[in-house]
């Protein structure tokens, strides 16, 4: 996002609090839908000493934001090709609150379950508690949700996780075989219940745009997570930061995660601590079935349908856009890569998410037009004026 310092003063008219203007520009001709502004605090502090900040939109309204961890003031635009809009970012002492539409936390309970969600889904690493109990789960796991745009997880892994619901399914167990089945499918999350559901299946493989070491022509994964600290929490952006054991030597592989309310595709920034030698990094998916995948130009994105679990449960729409762009596109060890060179000193960033067929994005063609506006909005960033 480029940002621009203009000289001005500015005041909000509503309670006398110090403030700056914004502008924010669009100057491609594809619209930008919920794409989300970012602004170093230190560039407003100068003009604004208040302890809390809030931004109006260009009608005096406020709207959500939210200031994160590595100090960013953010808000989310929507702007039409070759427009521009003017935003109004206020002090104030006292803290203004949102309704949250993205949030997360560790689910002890569910083996800590690492999950997260905004408006479009739900997705989850698995933990350290997976891996005591021996279940071979390697990558990203997503949670669909249609119609409802709310945050459900806790709702989903309520019912799945609670000792009385267990103690049940056990007593049935003991008096006919068909009664445990019926009443868990009547609370388990792999069941569309009308909030949507988790009908994808991960297993021994990357899941949704997992990340492995590359060695010939076989996949080395990392196995749930050794560590996790959630950075931000809502209202509009939700980070963690995770580390894995890497099969990569003696060394630990880090990723920061990020999903921002209306994405469909977290991003993703990895790194390694300790490595002692280059590796080649691969994310992707597994193969299903013998369809295409579809790749952007210049190997910059790359996405796949997957039929999914059970019988009309739809198609689950997979995709990948590189912010450095992938060095070679293979199929290997069953799954569809996008492999990457790392050095010691490299972060790998990259885009990652999915949706729901046909309930979301009715083909893939359409979510391969959605990953490309998503590159192509990367690479030509709003333009973002502070008025000092």
């Amino acid at each position: 996002m480029a940002l621009a310092l203009i000289a001005s003063a500015a005041s909000c008219s509503n309670d006398g609090m110090p403030s700056v203007k914004v502008k924010v520009s669009n100057n491609t001709d594809i619209d930008r839908t919920n794409e989300m502004v970012e602004i170093p605090i230190s560039e407003l502090r100068t003009n604004i000493p208040n302890q809390f900040l809030y931004v109006l939109d260009s009608k005096g309204t406020e709207i959500p934001s939210q200031v994160t961890h590595d100090s960013l003031l953010i808000f989310k635009v929507t702007l039409p090709g070759d427009k521009s809009a003017q935003f109004t970012v206020c002090g104030s002492d006292t803290v203004h609150t949102y309704r949250n539409v993205v949030g997360g936390r560790i689910y002890p309970e569910r083996a800590d379950d690492l999950a997260w969600e905004n408006e479009t889904a739900g997705y989850r690493i698995y933990g350290p508690g997976t891996r005591m109990m021996g279940e071979r789960v390697y990558g990203n796991d997503v949670f669909f949700k249609y119609p409802t745009s709310e945050l459900v997880l806790e709702k989903i892994y309520a019912p799945q996780t609670d000792v009385l619901t267990q103690n049940k399914i056990d007593s049935l167990k003991r008096s006919d075989t068909s009664l445990p089945e019926d009443f868990y499918n009547s609370v388990s999350y792999h069941v569309n219940h009308g909030l949507g559901m988790d009908c994808y299946f991960v297993g021994p493989t990357l899941g949704v745009g997992g990340l492995a070491v590359f060695r010939g022509d076989s996949l080395a994964y990392t196995w749930g997570y050794e560590t996790a600290e959630i950075l931000d929490n809502g209202p509009i952006r939700f980070t963690a930061r995770v580390s894995f054991i890497s099969p990569a030597g003696k060394s630990t592989e880090w990723r920061e995660i990020t999903l921002d309310s209306g994405a469909r595709l977290n991003r993703c920034k990895a790194w390694f601590e300790d490595l002692d030698e280059p590796v080649e990094f691969a994310t992707g998916f597994p193969r299903r079935d013998d369809r295409n995948a579809l790749s952007g130009e210049d190997m910059r994105w790359l996405c796949y349908s997957d039929p999914t679990q059970g019988p009309g449960n739809g198609e689950a729409l997979v995709g990948l856009v590189f912010i450095e762009k992938a060095d070679r596109f293979v199929e290997a060890d069953d799954h569809i890569l996008a492999l990457r060179h790392t050095a010691p000193s490299d972060t790998s960033q990259f885009l990652w998410g999915a949706a729901w067929q046909p309930v979301q994005i009715k083909s893939l063609e359409d979510w391969a037009d959605y990953l490309d506006n998503t590159d192509h909005s990367l690479r030509s960033p709003l333009k973002v004026e502070v008025k000092k």
